[in-house]
């Protein structure tokens, strides 16, 4: 998931085991970067081919907190 707030954006996640992957555990795991002042109604994210895309614009307002959707 990726949330934004306070001029950061948080990005989280989790592993799930599968047969095919029996050494690898389940994780949760996240980042978090200070990207600045972002216009938050135009930041988009998409995930494609085991990578995340996302794109942000940065801004001169102050819009505060934003939920992002990934598709």
């Amino acid at each position: 998931s990726l949330n934004y707030a306070n001029n950061i954006l948080r990005i989280s996640g989790s592993t799930t085991n599968i047969d095919e992957w029996i050494n690898i555990e389940n994780k949760k795991y996240y980042r978090e970067i200070n990207v600045g002042l972002i216009d938050k109604e135009k930041i988009v994210a998409k995930y494609e081919n085991g990578t995340l895309k996302i794109t942000l614009t940065k801004c001169n307002s102050d819009n505060i907190t934003s939920n992002i959707n990934i598709n």
